[in-house]
């Protein structure tokens, strides 16, 4: 059973989700949301990677912090959404704002300040930093060196 009615499908496609490419985690039974991403023009990955423009993912995959929960927020920064988003961004005829359908363990963790968003893949050095680089982000941590 889907944790959410899916609707719209008996509408004509509307390419609302055209050049979108969705990955989905947590669901026993995907075949209905993939027809309805791929019926209004999205795609579906099995996996997430750097051209996935969303993780839908059940709460109960957020709170089990699923690989591709992980790689979703830490190595992509991608945005985790319910499966709802997709249901009324069809109904609204646009895509709605991804801030609205956070799942609720992620949700929870943000209002307690937890940080769940991770720096993009491009802030994090490819290399790992040589001591002397070591040393002055310990500095600049720290103040003066006297206090290390």
């Amino acid at each position: 059973m889907l944790p959410v009615a899916v609707r719209g499908d008996a509408e004509a496609p509307t390419g609302l989700f055209r050049g979108k490419v969705f990955a989905l985690t947590g669901f026993s039974i995907r075949q209905q949301l993939e027809a309805q991403i791929v019926r209004h023009g999205g795609s579906v990955s099995r996996t997430v990677h750097q051209r996935v423009t969303f993780l839908v993912a059940t709460s109960d995959a957020v709170e089990r912090n699923t690989q591709a929960v992980r790689k979703a927020l830490d190595k992509f920064s991608l945005p985790v959404v319910r499966p709802d988003f997709l249901t009324d961004s069809l109904e609204a005829g646009k895509l709605r704002s991804t801030d609205e359908y956070v799942p609720s363990h992620l949700h929870d963790a943000a209002m307690s300040g937890q940080r769940i968003i991770r720096p993009a893949a491009e802030d994090v050095p490819a290399e790992p930093l040589d001591l002397p680089a070591r040393m002055e982000v310990l500095v600049d941590l720290c103040g003066e060196e006297s206090q290390w």
